[in-house]
């Protein structure tokens, strides 16, 4: 058939060969390795292929059923396979139903073998599918075997017809097959067609009414769960990859960006979900494909790849843990509901900050649902511990076999958590914001003690609440340490004070003092004193308001809002329930009332002095009595008209000066992000704080690729902070389209003009920065996921201040120019820079950096922020002046001083962007080679050189200047 419609001895290897790569980073042709281009017609290809699978892990294969109107095609491999026993292996068949075009040429409607549906042959074909079945290799589930239709769309009156098939099956055969279907083509529930089930067959369904050609479109979330629940038998399907240019030269459909790791991660997802729902009883997942070679949907080894996809299976499969997949920071937070609370509010926005902010990937384990529920699976998978059927402690050691080791416990009751995490490998740090009455009231000493035996460090946000703890749990074998969590709320810190019309909106005098209360009114939260201070002094002064936001407890509208209602003042003594516009309520009031009996470290504070306001309190009743006192006023626990009379000076005397202090205590010392990265250190001790910054003038054509490379780095990078430098093109467009598409947060500075030069902006970043650690990430350039955690990992051991590794070349457009910088470097010294080192930093100046920059693009560095500040510093207004030796300037200053070491590593993690008219080759003769000339001046005034290193000195010059002077 292939030899009449394609020319003789056609077959699919032929188109594979034809696949060409179509932009940067596409992988064409894809080209076997292990198995080479076999015919399975004859030789031990089958034989190769079943060990190879059966080693991994696998359970069968699904052979395609090409069959149209009674006449078999491609049957040859499946024939073999029935007639040698010793080919021990399950499969089973699914029946490819559409008609045989000639797609190869595209003359899709131009068709070679039609299926016709004709009633006449179905004994036939029912007699044909039977042999198969009968065969005791046969795949079944729960004793039926298992048949697949790939269309059963184009089946006409598929019901009836399916349901005329089983009575074959059963009468003629004694067979009852499971009928499942394929979803795709917008056909997805097999109940339609009279079928027992559905097996997904990714990249349909998965690719349905996708855009085209979006580079930052991601088609796998990691942090999506996934169908949960069927009303019909699933069976879940994995694809290691699509791209079927081979078949469709110029017009395929390609899902870009698949890497072994992401697809173990998914058949580890896939896995779970099966587990937790059976199909009839079996835990089955499918894998779409073993060779699918024309559309690069293969798990066989290929040149590019290796084996690392059949691997990545295998090892999900058996549960083993691996280093890629534990690579990017993966983090379980668990907590013990979803419920609309301080606690659970909390957990909810460190979701979000270490996804957004650090890149983390995210999951949750909770004791119960709630209605904060869906906020939650908006940021990653959600498990509910009451839902799952396989367990908790099978839940955790799954995740912990896909790469899943750290945890957060947000609160002591999601403490009784913590044995199935040890056991499972994890290593937990669980924070506690109750004080002693709430933990006795819900009966929380086991999940307590839980807490402080077998957690790897217990986090408290104020030494009261550890007292308190301890003095309920007892002894605290494992460390501690205390950490106000910040604040999350960013819009109390951008709410402008002022009314804004909420008088006018409450039917409030323009006049009105207003004093806030926020959280659940309940007795812990002091709403009866919060009412009865109120009803005091807004019967007193007429122009005084309290306003309570937060759902009322049952006896605060069974005893309270009465009590309020028949002193005539309802107006101006009002609990308004859940509000979302908390952070209006304080910009509009004039102070805030903490009228709480017992809380830990309530962040309504931190919000409340985020906009200015002066806080009155009560002593002894929470972490925040310090903080309190500095900015407001504290009273005795047990004094109502002390709290009165502060709260009526608050509202009397405004002090802006100390408002403007209150805000700047906030901004500066309660950052919810640096509280967010302390966490992620904690888990993961030895973390670097590492920024990263990134300076911008006119490359709306390679940002979004730079940012792109920048958020995938595998280590958690403190922030991006994007620089800016007044670019006349796209390049805003480009920056927020790319963070909004990777769902991340930058810090980002647009100068109003030009600073006229890069080392400006460099300097600017180091100064923003937070980090320990600064890499400056051009906006043209490229890096490997591991660059920082290679590279900066390498310098904490060394000690260093300075750290880089080699780099790749590329043109404008992407087009590899060279694999390494290493023959140019080791020049100086042959051989030397293929193998990593950590070097004195005087050593490597006398040795290298006298000769000539050995460092050719900053993208490649990392250097310790402050001596990198130190270095700016020193060498002032005199870097200004440097057209092409700036960088290089900056790398001898901090090279120069003693005790400085600095690291190289020869893998090339950056690539470095070359284009026609850079700085470099734009800049005259003379000035360039002045340049160099002075450098090397420099350097021998500072260090002693040898005859050796002025003859390579010399020789560089000559070298340089032949290079420059080239063609002209």
């Amino acid at each position: 058939m292939n030899d009449n419609q394609w020319g003789k001895g056609f077959t699919e290897w032929r188109q594979l060969a034809r696949g060409l790569p179509r932009f940067a980073g596409h992988i064409q042709p894809r080209i076997p390795r292990d198995l080479g281009f076999y015919d399975l017609s004859e030789g031990d290809a089958f034989r190769r292929q079943i060990d190879m699978a059966k080693a991994a892990g696998l359970e069968g294969f699904c052979f395609y059923h090409y069959a149209f109107a009674g006449k078999r095609v491609l049957e040859t491999p499946m024939e073999r396979f029935l007639a040698d026993p010793t080919l021990d292996f399950q499969f089973c068949l699914m029946w490819a139903n559409e008609n045989w075009t000639r797609t190869w040429d595209g003359a899709e409607n131009e068709v070679i073998l039609r299926q016709t549906y004709d009633r006449s042959i179905d004994d036939a074909m029912i007699e044909d599918l039977a042999r198969h079945m009968k065969d005791p290799r046969y795949m079944r589930i729960d004793g039926r075997p298992i048949f697949f239709i790939y269309r059963p769309g184009h089946i006409p009156d598929a019901k009836v017809r399916i349901t005329e098939w089983r009575k074959l099956f059963s009468e003629n055969h004694g067979l009852q097959p499971l009928f499942f279907m394929a979803q795709g083509f917008h056909d997805t529930d097999p109940r339609v067609f009279g079928m027992d089930g559905a097996i997904e067959f990714p990249p349909h369904k998965l690719a349905q009414n996708l855009p085209q050609n979006i580079p930052d479109l991601v088609v796998l979330d990691p942090n999506f769960a996934g169908e949960k629940t069927n009303s019909y038998p699933l069976i879940r399907t994995v694809v290691p990859g699509w791209d079927n240019e081979a078949r469709r030269p110029g017009r395929g459909t390609i899902l870009y960006g698949s890497t072994p790791a992401k697809f173990g991660a998914w058949a580890g997802d896939m896995i779970r979900y099966a587990a937790e729902n059976p199909v009839h009883g079996e835990t089955i997942i499918c894998v779409n494909a073993w060779n699918e070679w024309a559309e690069s949907a293969v798990l066989e080894p290929d040149v590019h790849f290796g084996a690392a996809y059949l691997n990545e299976l295998s090892r999900t499969i058996h549960g083993i843990p691996s280093n890629a997949a534990t690579d990017k920071t993966r983090i379980l937070l668990v907590g013990h509901d979803a419920f609309p609370h301080g606690a659970q509010y909390i957990l909810l926005n460190l979701a979000r900050t270490l996804r957004s902010c650090f890149g983390a990937d995210i999951r949750f384990l909770l004791g119960a649902g709630g209605s904060l529920i869906d906020s939650y699976r908006a940021i990653g998978p959600v498990q509910v511990a009451s839902t799952t059927a396989a367990g908790v402690e099978r839940f955790c050691k799954g995740l912990a076999s896909d790469g899943w080791t750290l945890a957060i416990t947000n609160t002591t009751p999601a403490g009784k958590f913590i044995p199935d995490l040890k056991n499972a490998g994890f290593r937990v740090v669980s924070l506690v914001h109750e004080l002693p009455n709430l933990l006795g009231n819900y009966r929380l000493q086991e999940e307590a003690k839980v807490i402080a035996t077998r957690a790897d460090l217990v986090i408290f946000p104020a030494d009261i609440v550890r007292k308190g703890f301890r003095n309920y749990a007892g002894r605290i074998t494992q460390p501690t340490e205390i950490s106000p969590q910040g604040l999350y709320r960013r819009d109390c810190l951008d709410a402008t004070p002022g009314d804004h019309g909420l008088r006018a909106e409450l039917g409030l005098s323009p006049q009105t003092r207003i004093i806030v209360g926020v959280g659940y009114a309940d007795l812990r939260k002091g709403i009866d004193r919060f009412v009865s201070t109120g009803l005091s002094l807004a019967a007193a002064h007429d122009d005084i308001a309290f306003l309570w936001i937060g759902a009322p407890a049952p006896e605060a509208s069974s005893w309270f809002l009465p009590e309020i209602a028949a002193a005539g003042l309802a107006d101006r003594v009002r609990i308004l329930g859940h509000r979302e516009d908390v952070a209006r309520f304080l910009a509009a009031a004039d102070a805030y009332y903490l009228s709480s009996r017992e809380d830990p470290f309530p962040s309504v504070v931190l919000e409340a002095l985020g906009v200015g306001l002066p806080v009155v309190g009560h002593k002894g009743c929470g972490g925040c009595d310090d903080l309190i006192e500095k900015h407001g006023t504290l009273v005795a626990r047990h004094d109502p008209i002390a709290a009165a009379a502060a709260l009526l000076k608050a509202v009397r005397k405004p002090n802006p000066r100390a408002a403007r202090a209150r805000r700047d205590e906030v901004v500066q010392n309660y950052d919810f992000t640096d509280y967010a990265f302390s966490l992620v250190q904690r888990l993961k001790p030895g973390t670097a704080s590492v920024s990263a910054i990134v300076p911008n003038y006119n490359y709306a054509a390679y940002i979004g690729g730079r940012l792109r490379s920048v958020f995938d780095q595998t280590h958690p990078l403190r922030e991006v902070i994007v620089l800016d430098d007044a670019s006349p093109d796209t390049s805003l467009e480009e920056i927020a389209r790319t963070t909004k598409a990777a769902d991340r947060t930058i810090d980002l500075v647009v100068n109003p003009t030009n600073s006229g030069s890069p080392f400006a902006q460099w300097r600017k970043g180091v100064e923003r920065a937070k980090g320990d650690y600064v890499w400056i990430a051009e906006a043209d350039d490229l890096a490997d996921p591991s660059f920082v955690a290679r590279l900066v990992d390498r310098m904490q051991l060394a000690g260093s201040v300075l750290g880089f590794t080699d780099s790749r070349q590329m043109d404008e457009t992407g087009t590899p120019l060279g694999a390494s910088y290493r023959p140019y470097m080791n020049e100086i010294e042959p051989g030397l820079f293929d193998r990593p080192f950590d070097m004195d930093g005087r050593e490597f100046l006398s040795r290298f950096l006298a000769v000539k920059n050995v460092i050719l693009n900053v993208s490649g560095v990392i250097a310790h922020r402050q001596t990198l500040l130190d270095a700016f510093a020193s060498v002032g207004d005199e870097l200004y002046g440097f057209k092409v030796a700036g960088d290089w300037r900056l790398y001898a200053e901090i090279c120069v001083r003693e005790g400085s070491t600095v690291s190289w590593l020869p893998e090339p993690l950056n690539s470095h962007r070359r284009h026609k008219l850079s700085v470099t080759q734009a800049l005259d003769v003379d000035r360039h080679l002045a340049e160099i000339e002075r450098m090397q001046e420099w350097v021998g005034e500072r260090i002693a050189l040898g005859p050796n290193v002025k003859s390579l000195q010399m020789d560089h010059l000559k070298a340089s200047h032949r290079y420059l002077t080239a063609g002209q």
